[in-house]
């Protein structure tokens, strides 16, 4: 009789060993998923790169001073700082804007669904990936954001922050700063 105790007792450890086994499949590839976050290193105070910190610097495609293109959307400032527009096509534009995202108390991924250019009220999606880097909290970063829309748009504006987020912001892009950048 003890052998059949015995062999019940192992039968009862086999869902323990099944569940300990499923929670470090789950863990191991929660680490992998993230594993890009985990190992960022802090940028150094000395790191001056321009890729990552604004440059306020004015060049000849900057809005004038004072224009206010500028929105906060959840705690993360957005800043256009320059852009270029030519013509895509008969019927369109191509607006590239250099945006900076500075990021306050949250973090954010800098992405495609964070940006949509709004042109007579109809939204356009970036033509182009964009990084899809993480921002740190208190952190900034720029990059070029690539749009096409059609020419015969009146009221232009970028719209910022998480797409089907409530919130969100625009930034008006009058025709009189439109018409400086082709």
């Amino acid at each position: 009789m003890p052998a059949k105790e015995k062999k019940s007792g192992t039968d009862n450890r086999t869902p323990i060993i099944v569940a300990v086994i499923g929670l470090a499949g789950v863990l191991v590839t929660a680490l992998l998923t993230n594993w890009d976050k985990l190992t960022k290193t802090a940028p150094s105070a000395t790191s001056t790169s321009s890729a990552t910190k604004p440059d306020h610097s004015a060049s000849s495609n900057s809005p004038p001073v004072g224009q206010g293109l500028k929105a906060t959307a959840n705690e993360v400032s957005y800043t256009v700082r320059s852009g270029h527009r030519d013509s895509y096509s008969d019927t369109e534009y191509r607006l590239v804007l250099d945006v900076v995202m500075s990021c306050g108390d949250n973090g954010e991924n800098f992405t495609a669904d964070v940006f949509r250019l709004e042109a007579d009220g109809v939204k356009y999606a970036p033509i182009i990936p964009l990084s899809n880097r993480w921002i740190d909290t208190h952190s900034d970063w720029a990059e070029k954001v690539t749009f096409v829309y059609p020419k015969a748009s009146q009221d232009v504006k970028l719209q910022v922050g998480r797409a089907g987020s409530s919130r969100v912001a625009a930034i008006s892009l009058p025709s009189s700063v439109l018409a400086k950048w082709d």
